[in-house]
This record gives C-alpha cells, sequence and structure tokens, in this order.
C-alpha cells in the first residue's frame, strides 16, 4: 500500500482522516488488479456517494444522498465482516482503511437528513460543505426531581436549544422470558459454577413467572409475602422453626396462603376489643388458620403462629418503597428455602445479602412490565430489534414530509451526557395545547370554557390525524395522546377546538395492526381528507 508508505493498521485506524484522502486510496487502490468483488462493491458505492456531495441540499438530494450513504456503509460492513481474519499487512491495512471509512460516514450523521426539518435548516449549502450534520445534544451534571412517568414511559424532562421536552432512552421491546434469559447469562460458568446452576435450575418458573413481568408472579399477597421471606432469611440457622418453615417459603402457593393467614389475622386484631390478652390474640390466629388455610399446611402454620403473629404492620409494610426489589429478594429467598446442597445455600444466602442479582432481575421486571403493556398495546409479538424512540422520531418525519408536521409533538433523535455517561434516544417536544385528561387548576378552567364545534380546521386536523396514522401504523392514539389547540375566547367566554397534536409516538410502525379503541375508524370509514394531504 503504497498511499500511506509504511503505516500499521492500527495507525490507520488512529488517525484523523480527510474525505480525500479516501478519494486518493479508492483512485490508488482500483488501479490493482485482482480486485474482490466486495472491495470492488466498497469503491463503487463511494464514488457514487462523492458524485453527490457537490449538489446543494435540498429534499430531492437528501433522498439521494442518504440512499447513497447506506448503500456504502452496507458495503463497508459487508467487506469487514468477510476480511476479518486478513492476514497479511496490506489486507489487514485495506480493512482498517474500510473500517475507518465506515467510522468516517457514521460520524457524518447523514441519518438526520432523512428530517425534513434538518434539510431546511441547511437548504442552501453543498452537502459537501455542510459535511458534518449535527444531532440534537445536550449535558446534564444531574437529573433529580426531572424524571417523569414509568416503565415505558419514563422520560428525563430536559430543554434544547431553548425549547423544553422530553428525553427518553433509546430501548428495545423484549420478552420477558428474554429479558431474564439476558440477567442470567451474565452470570460466568467459570468464574461462578454454583449460582449459575443455581439459576438454571430454576429458570423454568422463572420463564414463567415472568410471562407476566419478572417477580409479577402468582402471588396476590406480594407485600407480606417479602415480609415473610426476609423474616425467614433472618431467623438463625439453629433455629428449628426455620427448618420447619422452609417449605412453606419454598412454594409459592403455599406462600400466599401463608400471606393470606396473616393479613386476615391482622384485619381482626385491628377490629377486636383493645388490651386483647394473649390468649384472646392465640385464639384469633387460630381462627385464621381454621378459616384459610390451604390443605396439607395447618400443622406447619400451628407450630410457627408466634411467628406469624408477631410480623410488622402489614399495612405499613406495603407502603414501604421498592417493593419490585423486595419481591424480586423473595423469589430468590424462595429459591434458597429449597435448597439442600450446603454449598448452594452458601452461595445464594451470599447473593441475597449482597442483593446486586435481587437489583438487576427487579429492574428487568420493570422493564418487562413496561413491554408486557406496549407488546399488548400492539398486539404484536415482539422481540428484540424493535426498538422504541426510533418509531416516535420517524413519526415526525413522516409528518413534516407530508406537510403536517405541527399535527405531532417533534421528535428528533438525541444524545444525552449525564456526568460523562452518555445515552442516546429521543427529544420530544413538549405538546402545544390541552391534554383533557389534565387535572390541573388552570386545565380543567380551560376545560370548562369549552364547547365542541365540527368547524372547519378541527375536522381538517382529525382528518389528516387519521391518514397520517394509517401510514405510520399507529395502533395507540386515543384522548391521552391528543393535545387539543384552542381558539380565543369569544364574547361569552367560550372556546372551541380548532386543531390537534398527537404525542408518544412510539407504538407506531408494528407488526400488526388493530384498533386501539372503539372510537377509532377503519380506512373504509374515511370520509374527507384534505386537498394538500391527499
Amino acid at each position: 500500500m503504497d498511499l500511506f508508505g509504511k503505516k500499521k493498521a492500527q495507525d490507520l485506524r488512529a488517525r484523523v482522516w480527510e474525505f480525500e484522502e479516501f478519494e486518493n486510496f479508492f483512485s490508488d487502490e482500483m488501479k490493482k488488479s485482482g480486485n474482490s468483488s466486495l472491495f470492488k462493491n466498497v469503491s463503487e458505492a463511494f464514488q457514487e456517494f462523492a458524485a453527490l456531495r457537490a449538489e446543494p441540499i435540498n429534499l430531492d438530494s437528501a433522498k439521494k444522498v442518504v440512499a447513497a450513504n447506506d448503500k456504502l456503509m452496507e458495503a463497508c460492513r459487508a467487506y469487514s465482516q468477510a476480511r476479518r481474519g486478513a492476514v497479511s499487512s496490506s489486507g489487514r491495512e485495506r480493512l482498517a482503511v474500510i473500517d475507518s471509512l465506515f467510522s468516517y460516514q457514521d460520524g457524518l450523521n447523514i441519518d438526520q437528513m432523512r428530517d425534513v426539518r434538518k434539510i431546511k435548516e441547511y437548504e442552501g449549502d453543498s452537502w459537501e460543505k455542510a459535511l458534518v450534520f449535527d444531532m440534537a445534544e445536550i449535558k446534564l451534571e444531574d437529573t433529580k426531581g426531572e424524571i417523569v412517568g414509568n416503565q415505558v414511559n419514563q422520560r428525563l424532562k430536559v430543554n434544547y436549544q431553548g425549547k423544553p421536552g422530553f428525553f427518553t432512552e433509546e430501548r428495545e421491546l423484549l420478552k420477558p422470558e428474554t429479558r431474564l434469559r439476558r440477567v442470567i447469562d451474565k452470570i460466568d460458568k467459570k468464574t461462578n459454577p454454583v449460582l449459575r446452576k443455581i439459576m438454571e435450575d430454576n429458570f423454568d418458573w422463572m420463564k414463567k413467572d415472568s410471562e407476566k413481568g419478572i417477580g409479577d408472579n402468582m402471588l396476590t399477597h406480594s407485600g407480606t409475602s417479602s415480609l415473610l421471606g426476609e423474616q425467614w432469611f433472618q431467623m438463625d440457622d439453629h433455629d428449628p422453626k426455620k427448618a420447619d418453615m422452609a417449605g412453606l417459603i419454598a412454594n409459592f402457593e403455599k406462600l400466599d396462603n401463608v400471606s393470606l393467614i396473616a393479613e386476615k389475622y391482622q384485619e381482626k386484631l385491628k377490629a377486636a376489643p383493645a388490651g386483647l390478652d394473649a390468649a384472646g390474640k392465640e385464639r384469633l390466629m387460630r381462627g385464621c388458620i381454621e378459616e384459610n388455610c390451604m390443605e396439607g399446611i395447618k400443622e406447619i402454620c400451628y407450630r410457627n403462629m408466634d411467628v406469624l403473629m408477631n410480623l410488622p404492620d402489614l399495612e405499613e409494610n406495603k407502603k414501604e418503597p421498592n417493593l419490585d426489589y423486595r419481591t424480586m429478594k423473595r423469589n430468590l429467598i424462595s429459591i434458597r428455602a429449597g435448597l439442600k446442597d450446603e454449598k448452594q445455600m452458601e452461595v445464594m444466602e451470599q447473593v441475597i445479602r449482597d442483593g446486586a442479582l435481587a437489583y438487576e432481575l427487579s429492574y428487568e421486571k420493570i422493564m418487562a412490565a413496561g413491554d408486557d403493556t406496549a407488546i399488548y398495546n400492539i398486539k404484536a409479538e415482539l422481540d428484540q430489534g424493535n426498538e422504541l424512540t426510533s418509531r416516535n422520531v420517524a413519526t415526525s418525519r413522516i409528518a413534516e414530509l407530508l406537510g403536517v408536521g405541527h399535527m405531532v409533538a417533534h421528535s428528533e433523535k438525541m444524545r444525552v451526557s449525564i456526568n460523562g455517561t452518555v445515552k442516546t434516544g429521543c427529544f420530544m417536544e413538549f405538546a402545544k395545547g390541552l391534554d383533557l385528561s389534565s387535572r390541573k387548576e388552570e386545565d380543567l378552567a380551560l376545560i370548562e370554557q369549552t364547547e365542541f364545534t365540527y368547524n372547519a380546521s378541527f375536522l381538517k386536523d382529525m382528518c389528516s390525524m387519521e391518514a397520517l396514522d394509517f401510514l405510520c401504523g399507529q395502533n395507540d392514539r386515543h384522548g391521552r395522546n391528543m393535545f387539543m389547540q384552542l381558539s380565543e375566547p369569544d364574547a361569552n367566554g367560550k372556546r372551541t377546538i380548532v386543531g390537534l397534536q398527537g404525542i408518544d409516538n412510539d407504538l407506531s410502525f408494528g407488526e400488526k395492526e388493530f384498533l386501539s379503541t372503539f372510537h377509532q375508524g377503519e380506512v373504509k370509514d374515511m370520509t374527507f381528507i384534505s386537498q394538500e394531504m391527499a
């Protein structure tokens, strides 16, 4: 490779490249004989992209440049995958240059030019002059108090270039089972074989459990059962009651039943006359066992009445924070209660005390619950690769292309740096208008002033929203996902709805379609469409 003299592959990757250097490289290399088809594909795709750089930025050229860039990066990716094991110095150097070209093109952020707003921002420049297209980016030192929502809808309040909005971190929809497997696969078989075996052995019931969200199993008394599990775990190993109760803690159906008994006892105790003596309390507990105990565990409950009678206040326990974490900790305690091997018991007890695995599983449980909600909403079996925030961005881009960008809260890709940790996702501007589900005093006052009429601007926006949602496969449009633009008050102080703006479009582009509510119509029901939209 004469172009760079004796430069080694690692040197080529480390250098800061100029586009002209890539041009010189391909010009030189394509003069040589014996070039592979994969190398020719990269060279031809590069030439196609390079030929467009002098064109002015507009919508038509953007289509060509974005397509040429996609083709070039795919050709680079195919070459790199096929030549990853190159052994000759020239082969390694070619690979290094093409890997560097891929990184160079990726750094241009050309995907940003799928957004009509971006095209208008740079319109008049040539592609060569504009060179790098900025992605929205902000730096934060702290996020305390700025996070709103939960699960799929958890967002960070931010302000970008004077525009208030929400940042949502990039995330995939995963089946709960996949989330569970991902956590277990992190446990190294070589360095931690005992724990890995325990988790593998218990994967089936955790998998079944995870179908409703990890940790959110058949137990209907999760707060009480978590407390029971923690109390059992803290018992002295030499306490005979610990061995006696192990079968209750290890079996979720039995643990659920024992939790019910403890709850009924505390209900009756609070309703009993003040100053009830020990004998009276015991009679209450015996009555609860007789009334509620399932077959096969009555004697164990009688033998351990003092444990069940001396639990902390269960209503207060329900108010304790981090119930998801405590529920997952209980699940691990239940696994521990069923173990017989001393080494396994020792490892599991250390894991429970450490808390890291319970925390990670509980986090995945929360994410799985959100994924379940999303999957239910779009009635589709979705797994890895179905990233949510990109759907929101895509809907915004489609709206801009159709000339109705004002009808959805503008969304674009964003990077957020929080104390040096960089997260990628979506920035969605605050919606404009009135949220009819709001309970804020000022919004309730506006709702009181508003009278609904079928005026032209409202009908136009409603019909355009229907068309946009159909084109984007929006399966989650409902009243809380639309903000109403209101007129100024008339002589009588009354307003009317004159326009719409949609939010939360991250469940668009699903694999299947269905009507989210009975208010939604089908394409055959659409009566009007504006001339511009048509």
